[in-house]
């Protein structure tokens, strides 16, 4: 009976092993995704569910942005999201643009204005509705004789994007997108690098089109104990200075004939609250007068057009003025020739009161002097950790208030009747950093090198080329083959400690 019984289970063991063998057999022979993908019913509900996840999680944060696989665009806004950002309500669309869906490619015979831009093309701090293009685009319609044709005005902006960015993001789908018109808005910050995104959508402290430099980025903006001061750059005093400015003309141009090689006009709409001076006879001169257009000084420096006292981004009168002035312009030059456009005496006073005024402020004539920006302020001389928040204009980039600095650093000085320079500084002392040299530069001259490795002071002391004798401001700038991570999170780049460096 045992033996029976025996016989009867490893028969019934060996057909079950014979069929998992098969099961498994069949399952190698089985296509990759087919092994590992839930069925479709799963999948479809897996991604409502994962949308649903997303936007639970974003809609608990002011973070929008999401990655963008071109590095000089850096990033756009994260797709189909709707969130509460710098206190208004948020709609981004499939693209992640703060803007409704519209047609790619165009429809045929429609009108369409795109504006392009970074936060004040966003609209920050102003409901959609009421930013300058929303504005726009409805006088454009409710003053456009006999034309029944379907007219918008995009907004193609992203807040911290910088010319590079936006020139990039227009002109890689001028083809597609196929705008009648370009006003493309520029604001002094645009001479900065664009920040790319990290975690939860949040700004990260590098820019991807620069990774080069880690965590050394140019700032306008510097800070000191809580508090934030603006540096020189957009002053193009120095060498750094211009030599920003001159990549973002060459960009403005190489942009503006893309746009009219595509059929399209360009405009040129400069915010420029240090001075349009500056920006006129550095940055937009190899654009024709009648690709540009200066916002008056008194619509940019009146409190009455902030968002708010602490945030000088356009509010929504502003916004509305702006645009006035955009209807009378395009009016006056033809930038939308197809359109019959009504005359409008209010945008014709705009006109007046914010392009013209604008274009008499931006006269090459009154190029800002040192002085007129702080002239003797301008040292020669500075020591770190930095003290009065003051000091902060001299930092171009990457160095922070106690010295210290990663991949790359600058900073301006003024060279008054100096023919030699002095740096001292001391080594982190540490051995997990690798070997190589800190390169020291004065504007575009190596003048020495000092080693990351090592315990102690340093000082460097070297004439200043003859070359460079003859300018008002000098670049000192700080280049390292190495770097190690720094508390409090380990995220920020460290290679040397600068004390002091003079002009003498």
């Amino acid at each position: 009976m045992k033996s029976k019984s025996r016989n009867a289970l490893g028969r019934i063991l060996a057909c079950l092993l014979g069929t998992h063998t098969a099961m498994a057999l069949c399952w190698l022979a089985s296509p990759v995704k087919s092994r590992f993908s839930p069925p479709e019913r799963s999948n479809a509900r897996w991604e409502v569910e994962r949308e649903k996840a997303i936007r639970e999680v974003m809609s608990s944060t002011d973070r929008i942005w999401d990655t963008h696989s071109d590095s000089q665009v850096g990033r756009v806004g994260k797709a189909n999201l709707v969130a509460v950002a710098c206190g208004k309500q948020v709609e981004l669309n499939s693209l992640g643009l703060r803007e409704r869906e519209f047609k790619l490619p165009k429809p045929p015979g429609s009108v369409r204005v795109a504006m392009l831009g970074d936060s004040f093309t966003f609209g920050q701090g102003v409901d959609q509705t009421e930013r300058m293009g929303s504005v726009l685009e409805r006088e454009l319609i409710a003053r456009t004789q006999s034309f029944e044709r379907n007219i918008e005005c995009l907004h193609l902006g992203v807040s911290s994007w910088n010319i590079h960015s936006e020139a990039a993001y227009l002109r890689r789908q001028l083809h597609i997108l196929q705008p009648d018109l370009v006003v493309h808005q520029v604001f002094m910050n645009d001479l900065e690098d664009s920040f790319g995104v990290r975690g939860f959508a949040t700004q990260a402290k590098f820019a991807t089109a620069a990774r080069q430099r880690a965590d050394s980025l140019y700032r306008i903006t510097q800070k000191l104990g809580g508090q934030t001061h603006d540096n020189l750059i957009p002053y193009a005093l120095d060498w750094e200075s211009k030599r920003r400015y001159s990549a973002c003309a060459d960009e403005l141009a190489d942009l503006a004939d893309s746009v009219e090689s595509s059929g399209a006009r360009y405009l040129c709409l400069v915010i420029w609250p240090t001075g349009s001076s500056a920006a006129r006879k550095h940055l937009t001169h190899l654009l024709r007068p009648d690709q540009v257009t200066y916002v008056s000084n008194k619509i940019q420096k009146s409190s009455q057009y902030w968002v708010s006292r602490s945030d000088q981004h356009w509010n929504a009168a502003a916004h509305k003025r702006v645009a006035t002035m955009l209807y009378g312009m395009i009016r006056k030059r033809a930038l939308l020739p197809m359109l019959e456009l009504s005359t409008w005496s209010e945008a014709d006073a705009e006109l007046q009161e914010i392009a013209e005024t604008g274009l008499a402020q931006a006269d090459l004539q009154k190029s800002p002097s040192s002085n007129s920006i702080g002239g003797n302020s301008i040292r020669s001389h500075i020591e770190f950790p930095l003290l009065e928040l003051e000091d902060c204009k001299h930092l171009v980039a990457g160095m922070d208030s106690s010295g210290r600095f990663g991949r790359y650093a600058s900073l301006l000085l003024a060279r008054r009747d100096a023919t030699a320079l002095t740096i001292e500084g001391e080594h982190l002392g540490r051995d997990d950093l690798g070997p190589g040299n800190t390169l020291i530069f004065a504007d575009e001259f190596e003048l020495g090198s000092i080693p990351l490795r090592g315990h102690g002071n340093w000082t460097l002391h070297s004439n200043i080329p003859n070359a460079l004798l003859e300018r008002d401001h000098l670049n000192i700038r700080f280049q390292s083959d190495n770097f190690v991570y720094d508390l409090p999170d380990l995220r920020r780049l460290t290679s040397q400690r600068i004390t002091q460096v003079s002009l003498e």
